[in-house]
């Protein structure tokens, strides 16, 4: 898109929420981890969005892992889920 469109997508990207839209202060947090470890503000190589979703994946994982050893929410274990929901059990 940059090299066909050049300076209005620039200003397009600059404007627009990446994917969802949320508040600013959230997208500049969001965003911190990708300008740290690239001193860029988005990907824009192959290379770049393969090691971004990567390293999502990662903080996900680790954000979620006090929920798995805590075993929270309590009454619906992680081992239960889904089959103590589903109904033809």
């Amino acid at each position: 898109m940059m090299e066909d469109h050049g300076g209005n997508y620039a200003r397009y990207r600059k404007s627009a929420m990446f994917m969802l839209p949320l508040p600013r202060a959230f997208c500049s947090l969001a965003r911190l981890p990708f300008r740290i470890l690239f001193k860029k503000d988005r990907p824009e190589r192959p290379r770049e969005v393969t090691v971004t979703f990567i390293l999502y994946a990662l903080i996900l994982a680790l954000l979620s892992l006090p929920f798995v050893l805590l075993s929270w929410p309590p009454g619906l274990g992680w081992t239960e889920w889904p089959y103590s929901t589903w109904p033809f059990v």
